[in-house]
């Protein structure tokens, strides 16, 4: 069931976390690379890479947090959201199983997430990664 759609500091913070997930340029599994002229800066419609989530953005504890995505192209993003089973192999192999369960224990955390701080730390994320692109 796809989330709402975020207003406010949270939908800056959704657009933050998913330039900086995808700053990467590439594809971690198949390697499909980011075309986008602006690149890092901007994506445009058409460009391949999306931001998977490993556990779901609808958990606010866990929904920005870096090691909590991958960049992945719309193929590979869309072939583990279908095979659930190879998803998860995927995912401990790439972060490790006890990682993997401490996404999953951290997600359940009920917390209030202060979006402002939130948005304020992504932010300086982002500078960061332009500043050295």
């Amino acid at each position: 069931m796809p989330v709402k759609k975020a207003k406010g500091d949270k939908a800056k913070c959704d657009e933050l976390y998913s330039l900086i997930i995808r700053s990467e340029g590439q594809c971690l599994r198949c390697g499909a690379r980011c075309e986008c002229p602006q690149f890092p800066k901007k994506h445009i419609r058409g460009c391949p890479l999306t931001t998977s989530h490993i556990v779901g953005r609808r958990y606010s504890a866990t929904r920005t947090a870096e090691d909590n995505s991958q960049c992945l192209c719309f193929s590979c993003h869309y072939y583990f959201e279908n095979w659930p089973k190879e998803f998860s192999r995927w995912i401990t192999k790439t972060i490790g199983v006890e990682r993997y369960e401490e996404l999953k224990r951290q997600a359940e955390t009920v917390t209030k997430v202060d979006w402002t701080a939130e948005r304020e730390r992504l932010q300086q994320v982002w500078d960061d990664i332009l500043t050295n692109a």
